[in-house]
């Protein structure tokens, strides 16, 4: 892991706009950018602008090894854009949406296939594809909205640690992708 690094990153740190092309090579077909800022910033841990090493192994060990509340603050952590130590409707909406632009057809928020928010292959009319685009992000922020509305328990408009924690650790689905979590660099 060490050695991929120091190839990918020979000064032993890493830059945002660096570490957003290495991340074009996991998505090769969506929208990179703005999934790659939320992650860089939670591994940023000095919020200095870089990832050495160390910081990369320490969020890489708290997502693989960690326990389900280790890897649940890191996840929280992602979410919280601002370090205040909430996350925010708009916070949440974001990273949802940054996801969402991973896929080249922005449908990754759901298992199922809705064909109407699929984009056709004919699709050659700019007004349609811009028509399409909004479609794919009405989706991901009624989306946002179901999550936030799970996790904000007291409905104040804010998700603390605790709401989000309780809310995690009580969906099964979410708790077994925790236990089962394994990241491979």
């Amino acid at each position: 892991m060490y050695r991929s690094f120091k190839q990918e990153c020979p000064t032993g740190t890493v830059n945002e706009a660096t570490f957003r092309r290495i991340y074009t090579h996991f998505f090769p077909y969506g929208d990179v950018s703005p999934y790659a800022h939320c992650v860089f910033r939670a591994f940023d841990i000095r919020h200095n602008g870089v990832i050495n090493f160390e910081d990369l192994v320490l969020g890489v060990s708290s997502l693989s090894r960690g326990s389900v509340p280790d890897k649940l603050r890191w996840v929280f952590t992602l979410y919280d854009a601002d370090g205040d130590g909430v996350i925010s409707r708009g916070e949440l909406r974001d990273v949802v949406m940054a996801v969402h632009r991973l896929s080249p057809h922005g449908n990754l928020l759901s298992s199922k296939t809705i064909p109407d928010m699929m984009p056709s292959p004919s699709t050659t009319n700019s007004a349609a594809a811009m028509a399409e685009r909004r479609n794919h992000e009405m989706f991901a922020e009624r989306h946002a909205d179901r999550i936030f509305q799970k996790l904000d328990i007291n409905c104040d408009g804010q998700v603390t640690w605790d709401e989000f924690l309780e809310t995690c650790t009580k969906d099964e689905t979410i708790a077994n992708t925790m236990a089962n979590m394994d990241v491979a660099l």
